[in-house]
């Protein structure tokens, strides 16, 4: 099978999507498709292509398509360049010349409406329902093939807003890279952390939505416990440095971007991982499937998460300890029970170590291919 995956977004990213998208690719191949990924050749500052920079295996093609990068004049325009940039590139894509034969996999419902009045079998990599606009989303998708939703929520949209052909496939693991060979003072010693702290991680980026304000409260109320934040852009770090300041917190650090190579090690040294989301929109609430859930899970540590549908549809009572969104006494309580039951926590960890072997990035791939192949 030809397998063309597109996406109208800067590759390699520093975001979570640009590894998911180029992982799954890898998978995809692995599996056995012929697999070609096309995206705008942008301005990145990364000076690494794709494949050193997320460690994975360069088993498929890449095809950087030259045109004009709008999105470095969204200061000014805003919305409107990444409007532009959707119709440059795929202005520039027709001398890709991808054949009807070739399958196209998209998470942009631009692209999958181009392809599909081409003549192509269209497959959308569908990561939350639209809120925003959803008539002029779901009317450019009409004639896809099939929708692969990452989460039962999001296939349940689909499906109510008529579409039948729907998979629900969650994102994914590599089980193999969280099989860390150090104990958690080797770990922090290797991360330059703390060895004389209880340390509560969050790993991510630092939207307001993912429940960060939320870590920064439970560091002022939690004062013997350190709060390591791994992740952000350099703008949000500087806003959470300067709020850190502003309520004198000696017990929050705001690491910043790491090496995938990093992270398996940054969550073995943690006491306890937070996925603290709030309630604040249906894509937090219902559609999301965080990578990091399933990175926590594979780490063998302890989690404290949000009682949300999104985590639940993949977390329960026996692999993680729950609070309620938003309620930063809840969060507090929660991480005190894990902090101060460590069986109890280690025993959940366990627990979601093996269910994390379920869900990983080869047996994701595959069901899509049977999915697309069906």
């Amino acid at each position: 099978m030809k397998l063309a995956y597109i996406v109208n977004a800067r590759i390699p990213t520093e975001k979570a999507h640009g590894y998911q998208i180029s992982k799954m690719c890898s998978e995809f191949a692995k599996a056995g498709a012929d697999v070609t990924l096309f995206f705008p050749d942008r301005r990145n500052d990364i000076g690494k292509d794709l494949f050193e920079y997320y460690g994975i295996e360069k088993n498929f093609n890449v095809v950087a398509v030259r045109c004009l990068d709008a999105v470095r004049f969204a200061p000014v325009l805003r919305g409107l360049a990444f409007v532009i940039q959707t119709k440059l590139f795929l202005k520039a894509l027709k001398a890709a010349n991808i054949d009807k034969e070739t399958v196209v996999y998209t998470r942009n419902p631009e692209v999958a409406s181009e392809y599909y009045k081409k003549g192509n079998r269209v497959f959308y990599d569908a990561h939350n329902f639209p809120e925003k606009d959803p008539a002029r989303i779901v009317n450019a998708l009409r004639g896809v093939s099939g929708i692969v939703a990452n989460s039962s929520g999001t296939a349940r949209a689909f499906k109510e807003a008529g579409f039948e052909r729907v998979l629900v496939a969650h994102n994914g693991v590599d089980i193999s890279e969280f099989d860390v060979r150090l104990d958690s003072r080797e770990a922090r010693a290797r991360m330059g952390l703390r060895q004389d702290a209880k340390i509560a991680m969050y790993v991510g980026h630092l939207y307001a939505w993912k429940g960060i304000d939320l870590v920064v409260e439970a560091a002022v109320r939690l004062p013997d416990v350190l709060f390591a934040v791994v992740g952000g852009t350099k703008k949000d770090i500087l806003k959470y440095e300067n709020i850190k300041k502003a309520r004198n917190l000696a017990n929050v650090y705001f690491l910043g971007h790491r090496a995938r190579k990093d992270i398996p090690v940054f969550l073995r040294a943690a006491d306890v991982l937070l996925l603290p989301n709030a309630a604040v929109s249906a894509e937090s609430e219902k559609y999301t499937s965080p990578l990091k859930m399933f990175e926590y899970m594979a780490s063998s540590t302890p989690i404290v998460a949000s009682d949300l549908p999104s985590m639940r549809e993949v977390l329960d009572q026996n692999t993680a300890t729950f609070f309620a969104p938003g309620d930063a006494g809840q969060l507090i309580s929660a991480i005190e029970r894990v902090l101060g039951n460590a069986s109890e926590g280690m025993a959940k960890a366990r627990l979601a170590r093996i269910k994390a072997e379920g869900y990983t990035w080869d047996n994701r791939a595959k069901a899509i291919l049977n999915f697309i192949k069906g």
